[in-house]
Order: C-alpha cells, then sequence, then structure tokens
C-alpha cells in the first residue's frame, strides 16, 4: 500500500480477535485503505507460559493479514489486565525481546494501569525500562488508560512515564477523553484518542478538536483509533469523510501523525 493508497491508520486495534471474530473486516480494512497497528491483550491468558505463547500467536495473525493483502504492524506488551499471578518484572524481557528484534513490531504496548495497585506498577515499570531499548531501536511505547476512574489512574501514569527515561516523543498514552487528552499534550506524550461508542463518540470528536484550533504543535500529537477487536467499528473510517473539520486536520489527526509517530514511512 503506497502512501497516495492509505487513507487512514488505525493506531490500535487488536487484529488477533479481528481475525478471529470478524475476518470479513481485513478485507473492508483493505479496501478502504485502512493500515492497522494491533496492539497486545488476550481474552483469556493464565500464566506467564499462556503471556508469551498468546504474544507468539499475535505475531502470527501479522502474517495472516499480510497473506490476505492486509499491510499491518503490531506493538507486543503485558496489558494490565493480563498480569497473570505468576509473573515477575524479571521475566518481563524474555517476554518482549523477540519481539523487538521483528520489523513488524513497531514496540512496546497495550501496557499501563488498570487500577494502579503495586502490583500493575511493578509490571508497568518493567515494561518501561524495554521502552527505553525500544526507543533506542527507534520503536515507541503505547500506554492504556482505564475506562473506571481515568483521571486518578492517569495522575499515577503520568509521573512513571515522565521518570522512565523514554522521550516523550517515543510515548503514545491512549484512549483519551476531553477531560484527560489536555494532561497528556501538556506533558508533552502523543495522545490518542479511541472513536467508538464506549469511548469518544464521532459526535463528540470536533468538538475536542476545535477546542486545540490554532495549536499546530497540540494537533501534530492527536491520532485516532477504534479499538476494535471483539467488536469493530467503522467510526474512523466515517470521520475522514467528516466535512465539518478541515481536511488538512483530518488527514493529520487519522493518518500523518501515526504514520510519524510509529516511523511508517510509505
Amino acid at each position: 500500500m503506497t502512501h497516495q493508497q492509505l487513507v487512514f491508520v488505525d493506531s490500535h486495534v487488536h487484529l488477533d480477535h479481528i481475525l478471529e471474530k470478524h475476518p470479513g473486516h481485513v478485507q473492508w480494512m483493505r479496501e478502504m485503505g485502512c493500515l492497522p497497528i494491533s496492539w497486545s491483550w488476550a481474552a483469556r491468558v493464565k500464566d506467564a507460559q499462556g503471556l508469551a505463547a498468546y504474544l507468539t500467536t499475535l505475531m502470527a495473525s501479522m502474517d495472516k493479514a499480510r497473506d490476505e493483502g492486509l499491510p499491518c504492524y503490531y506493538l507486543a506488551g503485558i496489558h494490565p489486565r493480563n498480569i497473570t499471578p505468576d509473573l515477575t518484572p524479571a521475566m518481563v524481557p524474555d517476554l518482549l525481546v523477540p519481539h523487538l528484534e521483528s520489523p513488524l513490531c513497531l514496540g512496546i504496548g497495550e501496557i499501563g494501569l488498570e487500577t494502579a495497585s503495586a502490583r500493575e506498577k511493578e509490571i508497568f515499570e518493567a515494561q518501561l525500562e524495554m521502552g527505553k531499548e525500544a526507543a533506542r531501536l527507534g520503536k515507541v511505547v503505547g500506554v492504556h488508560t482505564p475506562r473506571q476512574d481515568k483521571d486518578r489512574v492517569l495522575e499515577e501514569t503520568l509521573p512513571l512515564l515522565r521518570k522512565s527515561g523514554i522521550p516523550p516523543e517515543n510515548i503514545v498514552v491512549d484512549h483519551l477523553t476531553a477531560g484527560t487528552l489536555p494532561k497528556v499534550l501538556n506533558a508533552g506524550f502523543y495522545a490518542g484518542i479511541t472513536l467508538n461508542p464506549s469511548k469518544t463518540t464521532l459526535e463528540e470528536l470536533p468538538g475536542i478538536l476545535a477546542r486545540h484550533a490554532g495549536d499546530e504543535e497540540a494537533q501534530g500529537r492527536m491520532m485516532l483509533n477504534t479499538d476494535s477487536g471483539l467488536e469493530v467499528h467503522f467510526t474512523l473510517q466515517e470521520f475522514t469523510q467528516e466535512q465539518g473539520v478541515d481536511a488538512g486536520l483530518r488527514a493529520r489527526v487519522s493518518r500523518d501523525n501515526t504514520l510519524a509517530f510509529y516511523n511508517l514511512f510509505l
């Protein structure tokens, strides 16, 4: 897929689950000119061995989608809801290093905090240590924020990101709302907005973007996604046709900013 053929980049999906639950959506993405970036999240995992097997399956799903003609990439990480009872911080490098060596792996994610427990923080910090290696390789870190208690958990997340030593331009904090977006932008990170009915709606987005009108630097660090996986959403493609938003801004937040963040030059 050339840059001319690429209409939008879905900066955060779960392509392995799409392939399993909605295989026809792969053809839709290809026809719509979508390049998906798949983040790690296992629907069912019981132990660290299962995590390793899941990440291997995720890598294989990239090859399967590419065999179907869909360009795609992924992030490898341990989602906070996938922290298993036997997982220790010392196990994290063995789980992630094999993926950082893959050209299809653009970095580490989906990592972060769900409740900001001490257990989640120790695994998050171990993965941020790997994030420094990812940044050295020109790769990135994709960070989760939860649906519940988002403001409090973000306040726990941002200091850990600041002290991690990872350059801010190599980090995207995702699932942001109108209230949490400015905090992430002010901290210098990239900011992900999830465009689907349970997070940010298509009707809400123009107002969010308008609050940053005139701030081209901040607008250059916003990126959109659908978080499609067990369910698929068409809202990002619909946004690319939204006539109420300047065409240049639409292209930046739905494609160009994401290509720049992930160091993808088509």
